[in-house]
């Protein structure tokens, strides 16, 4: 039931994204799709909060990994007691332009609502695991930057290993040009269009009819995190197809700080790390933030820092970062570039320049921000999320060696 209902959840996250979105009532279609409701396995990650800090290589039954099987397909579960869809004031209008945080995702599981919120909580049919939310929205008259997704146990996951690495994360995000028309409560970028409606002046709702998903979001400025020495955060490395990936020689993550003026990357944070049961997932620490002093840049006056969080296959045993695919003449190979990265913004002064650049959406400090290929400006967009609740730096791992290019992003 686990791998069934997480599949629904970024399933229902994941779609609409790219198409026309309208406003409803809660009574959406129920998602019934056969990848939903297959009777397979998966393998439950749980991370142990006391481990040390370092070089991790802990035991499998330090990760603790539970094969958990689905109920059949005619087990219903009922919707969660404090589950409720009430409806929204018809007529209620407001300003969308600002930041938003996202606070509740509602969703359809085989016809059951079921409710995800900000703060962790278990849900009917899975007694197991613990979900959140993490999302922003950023609109302004011209733009609108959107990054959400769902954390089960704290952890982002891998949710359909089938499609291309970013796509099949449960965190997404994406960034549009177009034009917010108030009068409609819609923005139009080219033929997609996103519809939305407010339950009140300072509550944002989009929903999907047709996908039968509503999510919530509160008018809140974003905050970045403090640059504090010491400070230390765990995260997951997770195989998308462990019986057919290649072994590794020596698995290590790292943070790669994108070095200015030129394709250099300095490898900071980095340590080996040991796949548990079934090849599956690995834990590891890291300090954040490890910043490099030749690792900032300027944007319009701003001095901007930003990294990847990789894992990679230390081939050659050295202990340090060194791979053709990134410039260098070593053998280590890239085995995951995660979507998330870290983003720092020290001192606020925007002009044009930062306003269409790359970081155009930080916040005094460091952040975790999800890298968005997909969107203008080219080569990417940061688009953070909310650190008030933050998401762990999570990689998913590739099969194979991952050939997509390690970003230069700071001039």
């Amino acid at each position: 039931m686990a791998r069934a209902l997480t599949t629904t959840v970024a399933l229902a996250l994941l779609t609409g994204c790219g198409a026309s979105v309208r406003a409803e009532n809660d009574g959406g279609s129920s998602v019934r799709d056969s990848s939903i409701v297959r009777g397979d396995s998966s393998l439950i990650d749980r991370v142990d909060p006391t481990l040390d800090s370092g070089v991790i290589t802990q035991p499998d039954a330090t990760i603790g990994l539970d094969v958990v099987f689905p109920p059949p397909p005619d087990v219903v579960f009922p919707p969660p007691p404090d589950v409720m869809f009430p409806p929204f004031e018809a007529g209620v209008r407001g300003d969308a332009r600002g930041e938003w945080r996202m606070t509740t995702f509602r969703f359809n599981l085989n016809g059951t609502p079921a409710q995800i919120t900000d703060t962790n909580r278990t849900l009917s049919g899975d007694p197991v695991n613990r979900y959140r939310v993490n999302g922003t929205l950023d609109v302004t008259s011209n733009q609108l930057a959107f990054a959400w997704g769902v954390l089960r146990n704290d952890h982002a996951f891998v949710s359909d290993p089938s499609v291309e690495i970013d796509e099949g994360y449960s965190l997404t995000a994406f960034m549009w040009g177009g034009t917010l028309d108030d009068a409609a409560q819609r923005f139009v970028s080219g033929a997609v269009s996103l519809d939305y409606t407010f339950d009140s002046a300072n509550v944002l709702r989009l929903s999907s009819a047709r996908d039968g998903w509503t999510a919530l979001f509160v008018r809140e400025m974003r905050t970045a995190a403090a640059l504090a020495p010491g400070q230390t955060l765990d995260g997951v490395a997770l195989q998308i197809s462990p019986p057919t990936s290649d072994a590794f020689v020596r698995p290590r993550v790292a943070l790669l700080w994108d070095l200015p003026r030129g394709s250099a990357v300095a490898e900071a944070a980095s340590s080996n790390v040991t796949f548990g049961a079934g090849n599956t997932a690995a834990t590891y620490r890291m300090v954040l933030p490890s910043i490099p002093d030749n690792a900032f840049g300027l944007v319009g006056g701003n001095r901007v820092a930003f990294a990847h969080l990789v894992i990679y296959d230390d081939v050659d045993r050295s202990g340090a970062f060194n791979s053709s695919m990134a410039g260098g003449m070593g053998p280590d190979i890239v085995r995951g570039v995660s979507p998330i990265g870290v983003a720092v913004l020290l001192g606020v002064r925007p002009d044009a320049s930062f306003a269409t650049s790359p970081f155009r959406l930080l916040k005094d400090g460091w952040q975790f921000v999800n890298v968005e290929r997909n969107s203008d400006p080219r080569p990417a967009v940061l688009v953070p999320y909310a650190m008030s609740n933050p998401v762990r730096p999570d990689i998913p791992v590739s099969e194979t060696a991952v050939r997509r290019r390690i970003l230069d992003l700071v001039p």
